[in-house]
Protein backbone atom coordinates (compact mmCIF):
# COMPACT_ATOMS: atom_id res chain seq x y z
CA UNK A 1 0.00 0.00 0.00
CA UNK A 2 1.44 3.59 -0.82
CA UNK A 3 0.94 6.66 1.01
CA UNK A 4 1.32 10.08 -0.25
CA UNK A 5 2.19 12.49 2.07
CA UNK A 6 1.09 16.49 0.46
CA UNK A 7 1.46 20.18 1.22
CA UNK A 8 -0.93 22.55 1.24
CA UNK A 9 -0.39 25.78 0.04
CA UNK A 10 -1.65 29.02 2.26
CA UNK A 11 -3.62 31.87 0.16
CA UNK A 12 -1.00 34.02 -1.33
CA UNK A 13 1.65 31.83 -0.72
CA UNK A 14 3.97 30.72 -3.27
CA UNK A 15 3.29 27.27 -4.98
CA UNK A 16 4.82 23.89 -3.75
CA UNK A 17 5.01 20.51 -5.36
CA UNK A 18 2.14 18.61 -3.74
CA UNK A 19 4.32 15.49 -3.95
CA UNK A 20 6.42 15.63 -0.94
CA UNK A 21 7.71 12.29 -0.15
CA UNK A 22 6.95 8.51 -0.93
CA UNK A 23 6.22 6.09 2.03
CA UNK A 24 6.33 2.62 1.60
CA UNK A 25 4.36 0.23 3.89
CA UNK A 26 4.82 -3.16 4.29
CA UNK A 27 4.28 -5.62 0.98
CA UNK A 28 5.06 -5.24 -2.52
CA UNK A 29 2.89 -4.26 -4.84
CA UNK A 30 3.29 -7.98 -7.22
CA UNK A 31 2.29 -10.12 -4.62
CA UNK A 32 -1.25 -7.51 -3.41
CA UNK A 33 -3.69 -10.20 -5.38
CA UNK A 34 -3.76 -13.90 -5.06
CA UNK A 35 -2.42 -15.51 -8.00
CA UNK A 36 -4.54 -18.36 -10.18
CA UNK A 37 -2.03 -20.97 -11.80
CA UNK A 38 -2.40 -22.55 -15.26
CA UNK A 39 -0.49 -25.77 -15.95
CA UNK A 40 1.00 -26.58 -19.59
CA UNK A 41 2.63 -30.06 -20.86
CA UNK A 42 4.15 -28.21 -23.59
CA UNK A 43 7.36 -26.69 -23.45
CA UNK A 44 6.86 -24.30 -26.25
CA UNK A 45 3.45 -22.75 -25.35
CA UNK A 46 4.74 -22.47 -21.77
CA UNK A 47 7.70 -19.97 -22.59
CA UNK A 48 5.22 -18.22 -24.98
CA UNK A 49 3.39 -17.49 -22.03
CA UNK A 50 6.33 -15.63 -20.70
CA UNK A 51 8.63 -12.69 -21.18
CA UNK A 52 12.04 -15.27 -20.66
CA UNK A 53 12.89 -17.86 -18.83
CA UNK A 54 16.39 -19.18 -17.41
CA UNK A 55 17.76 -22.84 -17.37
CA UNK A 56 19.30 -25.45 -14.71
CA UNK A 57 20.94 -28.42 -16.51
CA UNK A 58 23.19 -29.84 -13.78
CA UNK A 59 26.02 -30.41 -16.81
CA UNK A 60 28.52 -28.82 -15.13
CA UNK A 61 28.04 -31.10 -11.49
CA UNK A 62 30.42 -34.51 -11.24
CA UNK A 63 28.41 -37.52 -11.58
CA UNK A 64 26.94 -38.28 -8.11
CA UNK A 65 27.45 -34.85 -6.29
CA UNK A 66 24.80 -33.66 -4.44
CA UNK A 67 22.84 -31.28 -5.66
CA UNK A 68 21.95 -28.41 -2.88
CA UNK A 69 22.46 -24.56 -3.41
CA UNK A 70 25.31 -24.59 -6.37
CA UNK A 71 22.85 -22.71 -8.09
CA UNK A 72 22.00 -18.58 -7.56
CA UNK A 73 18.13 -19.32 -9.35
CA UNK A 74 17.17 -22.13 -6.80
CA UNK A 75 17.67 -24.47 -4.12
CA UNK A 76 17.07 -27.97 -4.21
CA UNK A 77 16.34 -29.94 -0.73
CA UNK A 78 15.46 -33.67 -0.06
CA UNK A 79 12.57 -34.46 1.77
CA UNK A 80 11.30 -38.13 3.20
CA UNK A 81 14.89 -39.30 2.96
CA UNK A 82 15.18 -38.22 -0.58
CA UNK A 83 18.81 -37.30 -1.61
CA UNK A 84 19.26 -35.15 -5.09
CA UNK A 85 21.90 -36.19 -7.07
CA UNK A 86 23.50 -35.15 -10.25
CA UNK A 87 23.41 -38.42 -12.21
CA UNK A 88 25.10 -39.16 -15.80
CA UNK A 89 22.11 -40.09 -17.81
CA UNK A 90 21.91 -42.83 -21.08
CA UNK A 91 19.78 -40.80 -22.13
CA UNK A 92 19.91 -37.44 -20.59
CA UNK A 93 17.23 -34.80 -22.08
CA UNK A 94 19.96 -32.19 -22.91
CA UNK A 95 23.63 -32.79 -22.11
CA UNK A 96 25.20 -35.21 -20.14
CA UNK A 97 23.37 -35.07 -16.30
CA UNK A 98 19.98 -34.90 -14.98
CA UNK A 99 18.73 -34.39 -11.23
CA UNK A 100 18.02 -38.15 -9.86
CA UNK A 101 16.68 -38.55 -6.13
CA UNK A 102 17.96 -41.43 -4.29
CA UNK A 103 17.66 -43.07 -1.23
CA UNK A 104 13.89 -43.10 -1.29
CA UNK A 105 12.65 -45.37 1.82
CA UNK A 106 10.28 -48.34 0.66
CA UNK A 107 6.61 -47.25 0.80
CA UNK A 108 7.86 -43.23 1.42
CA UNK A 109 6.67 -40.37 -0.76
CA UNK A 110 9.94 -38.93 -0.85
CA UNK A 111 10.90 -35.86 -3.45
CA UNK A 112 12.59 -33.19 -4.37
CA UNK A 113 11.79 -29.05 -3.29
CA UNK A 114 12.78 -27.21 -5.79
CA UNK A 115 12.78 -23.48 -3.81
CA UNK A 116 13.38 -20.52 -5.94
CA UNK A 117 15.61 -17.35 -5.04
CA UNK A 118 12.63 -14.94 -5.22
CA UNK A 119 8.97 -15.12 -6.30
CA UNK A 120 8.86 -16.44 -10.25
CA UNK A 121 5.73 -16.16 -12.73
CA UNK A 122 6.52 -19.35 -14.15
CA UNK A 123 8.41 -22.47 -13.18
CA UNK A 124 9.03 -26.10 -14.74
CA UNK A 125 10.62 -28.79 -15.87
CA UNK A 126 11.15 -32.35 -17.96
CA UNK A 127 10.61 -35.69 -15.85
CA UNK A 128 10.71 -39.02 -17.38
CA UNK A 129 10.66 -42.75 -15.47
CA UNK A 130 7.39 -41.87 -14.05
CA UNK A 131 5.81 -45.20 -14.91
CA UNK A 132 3.11 -45.33 -12.06
CA UNK A 133 0.76 -43.08 -10.41
CA UNK A 134 1.49 -40.95 -7.80
CA UNK A 135 3.87 -38.81 -8.50
CA UNK A 136 3.27 -35.18 -7.78
CA UNK A 137 4.44 -31.39 -8.33
CA UNK A 138 2.90 -29.15 -6.03
CA UNK A 139 3.56 -25.58 -6.16
CA UNK A 140 3.31 -23.28 -3.28
CA UNK A 141 3.29 -19.38 -3.16
CA UNK A 142 5.06 -16.52 -1.25
CA UNK A 143 3.29 -17.35 1.94
CA UNK A 144 3.35 -21.22 1.58
CA UNK A 145 0.05 -21.50 0.30
CA UNK A 146 -0.44 -24.33 -2.30
CA UNK A 147 -1.01 -22.59 -5.44
CA UNK A 148 -1.66 -26.18 -7.49
CA UNK A 149 -0.63 -29.77 -7.94
CA UNK A 150 -0.30 -32.05 -11.18
CA UNK A 151 0.04 -35.58 -11.04
CA UNK A 152 3.00 -36.62 -13.38
CA UNK A 153 1.64 -38.10 -16.37
CA UNK A 154 2.33 -41.98 -17.11
CA UNK A 155 3.30 -44.72 -17.57
CA UNK A 156 6.34 -43.14 -19.33
CA UNK A 157 9.40 -45.24 -18.34
CA UNK A 158 11.88 -44.49 -21.11
CA UNK A 159 9.81 -40.89 -22.54
CA UNK A 160 10.68 -37.17 -21.34
CA UNK A 161 7.45 -35.32 -20.28
CA UNK A 162 7.72 -32.05 -19.83
CA UNK A 163 4.97 -30.15 -17.11
CA UNK A 164 5.42 -26.19 -16.75
CA UNK A 165 3.25 -23.43 -14.52
CA UNK A 166 2.70 -20.12 -15.00
CA UNK A 167 1.04 -17.94 -12.17
CA UNK A 168 -0.73 -14.33 -12.86
CA UNK A 169 1.40 -12.57 -10.88
CA UNK A 170 5.14 -13.52 -9.51
CA UNK A 171 3.96 -16.03 -6.89
CA UNK A 172 5.72 -19.23 -7.47
CA UNK A 173 8.04 -19.49 -4.20
CA UNK A 174 9.01 -23.15 -4.64
CA UNK A 175 7.40 -26.81 -6.38
CA UNK A 176 7.86 -30.05 -4.60
CA UNK A 177 8.27 -33.12 -6.31
CA UNK A 178 6.66 -36.18 -4.49
CA UNK A 179 7.30 -39.68 -5.89
CA UNK A 180 4.88 -42.59 -4.69
CA UNK A 181 6.99 -45.78 -3.04
CA UNK A 182 7.34 -47.67 -6.17
CA UNK A 183 8.89 -44.90 -8.56
CA UNK A 184 12.51 -43.04 -8.73
CA UNK A 185 11.44 -40.44 -11.08
CA UNK A 186 14.45 -38.21 -12.80
CA UNK A 187 14.01 -34.82 -13.78
CA UNK A 188 16.24 -32.36 -15.94
CA UNK A 189 16.30 -29.13 -17.61
CA UNK A 190 14.67 -27.04 -14.51
CA UNK A 191 13.19 -23.52 -15.82
CA UNK A 192 12.05 -20.62 -14.49
CA UNK A 193 11.20 -16.97 -15.35
CA UNK A 194 12.95 -13.77 -14.03
CA UNK A 195 12.49 -13.16 -10.26
CA UNK A 196 10.06 -10.90 -8.75
CA UNK A 197 11.53 -7.27 -8.83
CA UNK A 198 12.83 -5.68 -5.72
CA UNK A 199 10.21 -3.44 -4.25
CA UNK A 200 13.33 -0.81 -4.14
CA UNK A 201 14.25 -1.27 -7.35
CA UNK A 202 10.24 -0.53 -8.71
CA UNK A 203 9.62 1.96 -6.26
CA UNK A 204 13.20 4.19 -7.02
CA UNK A 205 11.65 4.13 -10.30
CA UNK A 206 8.08 5.03 -9.54
CA UNK A 207 9.44 7.84 -6.92
CA UNK A 208 11.99 9.38 -9.79
CA UNK A 209 8.67 9.70 -11.83
CA UNK A 210 6.63 11.45 -9.37
CA UNK A 211 9.31 13.81 -8.52
CA UNK A 212 10.31 14.59 -12.05
CA UNK A 213 6.84 15.22 -12.73
CA UNK A 214 6.48 17.66 -9.65
CA UNK A 215 10.04 19.29 -10.47
CA UNK A 216 8.20 20.11 -13.69
CA UNK A 217 5.09 21.35 -12.45
CA UNK A 218 7.05 23.64 -10.14
CA UNK A 219 8.91 24.87 -12.79
CA UNK A 220 5.80 25.71 -15.36
CA UNK A 221 4.67 27.76 -12.62
CA UNK A 222 7.88 29.80 -12.19
CA UNK A 223 7.93 30.20 -15.85
CA UNK A 224 4.33 31.66 -15.50
CA UNK A 225 5.02 34.21 -12.67
CA UNK A 226 8.04 35.89 -15.46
Amino acid sequence: MLKLAMSVASPGARRQPVLIALLVLAGSAPNLARAALTTYADESSWMGALAATGRIGFDDLLDGSPVQAQYADAVFIGFNGGVPLAAAETSPHSAANVLAVDDLPLGGAGGVSIAFAGARQGAGFWYMDSQFAGNWATVYGSANQILGSFELSYPHATEWQFVGFVASGFEIARIDVSMGPADRVTLDDVQFSAAVPEPASWLLGLGGSLLLCAWRRRAAAFDEQL
